[in-house]
């Protein structure tokens, strides 16, 4: 794997990954509310753990698109999903992270 794809994972998980949950976090315990549907039912019945559990799921799935779907159709361009999935999660990592922080205003801090 290229060093340059490897850093738009890391990006990724930066942001995605430990942005975006530390601040879900961080907002929840401080009185905000979590707006998705689907990880506030995660954290209503599973606490924490069940939404970093969430967002390893959604790495393992992001994973199986960046790198199964050019092995299953070998017609499309292997190097916009290895790179093209990575982006794209470090750019919604980048909005839900910066969300979080809007949030954290509106709890207080």
């Amino acid at each position: 794997m290229p060093i340059t794809e490897w850093r738009l994972w890391g990006v990724a998980i930066l942001t995605f990954g430990i942005g975006d949950t530390g601040l879900t976090l961080y907002v929840l315990a401080r009185g905000g509310t979590e707006l998705s549907p689907v990880p506030a039912g995660v954290f209503a019945a599973y606490g924490a753990l069940g939404l970093v559990g969430l967002k390893l799921a959604a790495f393992a799935c992001f994973s199986l698109l960046a790198w199964g779907v050019p092995r299953a159709w070998p017609d499309c361009s292997e190097d916009v999903w290895r790179w093209g999935v990575p982006l794209v999660v470090s750019v919604l990592g980048l909005f839900v992270t910066s969300w979080n922080l809007v949030a954290l205003r509106g709890v207080g801090l």
